[in-house]
């Protein structure tokens, strides 16, 4: 995207207080997608090219595009004034997904267990357990439900009542694309919840044999449901000249994505949980299931960015605001003068 002049002309003041460098945050602006698992930063004041970066931090062309993934195979859409991830550590190496069967649930036109319908004519025709959940999956819906032989629904709030009408209900009705698997039946829908493991890199990538030791690297699986959140002591930083939105991103009750809850009430906004974070000095602000304000200064595991359809839910104080869901947080990070 071409920069404004106003823009131009404030990056080239950032310039003059900054000449290029590495370091451990980013002076200059950088692409939302870029991981957010960065661990070192290289500033880009118009000096160094793409090519200059991956051979003098003795990274590969493919390091460098996983941790920017906007830049292209011939290092295109590299920019001036810009900084770029060129060290990542603990980046999730895997992620492993499965999905808990719940059993037989009661569904109804007028009141659906799950109330989003997957799937088209053609794929309906074919259906099956296994190819409902990976529709529900890419829709990013926690749970997950297929009824009446055909049919493939998706929530992230489930909203039935488990059906207790014989010992093996009335989910009775094969799927159309595999006899031997039962979807649903008549007003009854098997539900399923999705959970995720994901394995992370237990040290970084060298990039530099100049700047940073070697490590090595080895593999270890975290769980959604890890370690408690604790509430850690923000130190002030400068004014923010803007909130960036960086995404969706999950978040567990037992792990904070984000580590400091500021509010749970009916008068969230997302420019109010900004200016709360701002006024802590925190670098990262999140709005979660309506009512809720986080801040924190890191991405905490096992918080990853996921489907941006995944925080459909309003804020209690603006309703014009999307304020995450249950679960996932609308994140912004703040860009500091």
């Amino acid at each position: 995207m071409p920069l404004s002049k106003p823009t131009i002309v404030f990056l080239l003041g950032l310039a003059l207080l900054n000449p290029a460098h590495c370091n451990v945050e980013p002076y200059f602006p950088h692409d939302l997608a870029t991981t957010p698992y960065c661990t070192w930063w290289i500033d880009n004041d118009s000096t160094i090219s793409c090519t200059d970066i991956i051979k003098n931090q003795n990274i590969t062309l493919t390091d460098f595009r996983r941790w920017n993934p906007f830049i292209t195979s011939t290092c295109g859409n590299f920019g001036q004034y810009t900084s770029y991830c060129v060290e990542a550590f603990n980046e999730p190496t895997a992620v492993n997904v499965a999905w808990t069967d719940l059993g037989c649930y009661v569904d109804s036109g007028g009141s659906r267990a799950l109330n989003n319908a997957l799937g088209t004519e053609a794929e309906k025709q074919v259906l099956t357990r296994e190819s409902c959940q990976a529709l529900c999956k890419n829709a990013g819906w926690t749970y997950c439900g297929v009824e009446w032989s055909q049919e493939c629904w998706g929530a992230n709030v489930l909203g039935g009542s488990p059906a207790d009408d014989s010992p093996s209900s009335l989910c009775n009705l094969p799927c159309k694309g595999n006899a031997s698997q039962i979807c649903g039946g008549s007003e009854r829908i098997n539900v399923f919840k999705i959970s995720t493991t994901l394995s992370f890199s237990s040290t970084s990538t060298v990039i530099s044999s100049t700047t940073k030791p070697t490590s090595t690297t080895t593999s270890t699986t975290v769980k959604t449901t890890s370690t408690v959140a604790t509430t850690t002591t923000a130190q002030p930083i400068p004014s923010v000249v803007a909130w960036i939105p960086i995404g969706c991103y999950t978040d567990s009750g037992v792990s904070r994505t984000l580590s400091t809850l500021m509010w749970n009430n009916n008068d969230n906004t997302v420019t109010k949980c900004q200016a709360a974070c701002q006024a802590a000095g925190y670098l990262y602000s999140g709005v979660e299931f309506i009512w809720e304000c986080y801040c924190g200064n890191e991405i905490r595991a096992p918080g990853v960015q996921g489907l941006g359809t995944s925080c459909n839910r309003n804020c209690t104080g603006d309703s014009k605001q999307t304020c995450g869901a249950l679960g996932f947080l609308n994140m912004y990070y703040a860009v500091r003068p």
